[in-house]
């Protein structure tokens, strides 16, 4: 299983005794950057590099695990100015262990954030000369109208489309998603997507599986839904290796274990 989109170091902070259940379940894991009470330049510095330190030490205690690095849109500080942004970036995207930029996107759809996610995106020939990959957050509240937005902005910038994966999309905006030529994050949890709204979608889009990719987005909360919809037998076993496990490992070119 490779869950496409959690969030380590608030797993590491909070919940401490799920690494080694991870491990057992054999579960590879990519966290995605956002940080808790980002109010400064100097925090957002500080929360990324320790992103860094605490994959390489969840690395050393066995599970196989990468990161995105970037800036969140709810993580953006007042005194953060747009051209300290590649200088902040550029170190921990030419990580070995990180495989691009995420999480980014918006949130309120405002100016600066538009500002913040424009700045981040001009970095993609250089993600993509790197051979990695950038990971778009759309928010609970008002998705339609801000995944519209992104997409809008996406398609203003002519980034090759498969190098991105816009994620926490619904029966509504999965389509958009798939239609624009992105990849599709589908988090499965209680407060976003339920086993009976994955079987909606995948039902509407059994051809383009190999898009779609599931996640649990865990981090100060937990949920063990997207190990346990892995084995559901609602879905057909290839249908759950495709999104659990497959699809994740091309677009993010995992081998066995990058090292």
């Amino acid at each position: 299983m490779i869950d496409s989109h959690t969030h380590l170091d608030q797993i590491f902070k909070y919940h401490p005794e799920r690494i080694a259940w991870l491990i057992s379940r054999k579960c590879k894991v990519i966290s995605w950057a956002f940080g808790d009470n980002i109010q400064t330049l100097r925090d957002l510095a500080s929360y990324l590099a320790n992103q860094v330190r605490i994959i390489e030490t969840l690395r050393h205690t066995g599970l196989p695990c990468w990161f995105l690095t970037g800036i969140h849109p709810r993580n953006i500080p007042a005194d953060l100015a747009l051209e300290a942004i590649p200088e902040l970036l550029m170190p921990f995207i030419e990580h070995p262990q990180c495989l691009g930029i995420g999480e980014i996107g918006l949130e309120a759809g405002n100016n600066r954030e538009h500002d913040i996610l424009l700045c981040q995106l001009a970095l993609h020939p250089t993600v993509q000369h790197l051979g990695k990959r950038i990971g778009i957050h759309t928010p609970r509240n008002e998705k339609p109208q801000i995944t519209r937005m992104l997409l809008d902005i996406l398609n203003r910038l002519s980034i090759d489309e498969s190098i991105i994966v816009i994620d926490h999309t619904t029966p509504q905006t999965l389509p958009w998603v798939l239609d624009a030529g992105f990849h599709a994050g589908i988090t499965v949890s209680p407060h976003k997507t339920s086993l009976k709204e994955l079987q909606i979608m995948l039902g509407n889009h059994a051809e383009e599986t190999n898009r779609i990719m599931i996640n649990s987005d865990s981090g100060s909360e937990f949920y063990e839904d997207f190990v346990k919809m892995y084995h559901t037998p609602a879905l057909k076993k290839s249908v759950r290796e495709q999104i659990g496990s497959k699809t994740a490992k091309t677009f993010f070119t995992l081998p066995g274990d990058r090292r």
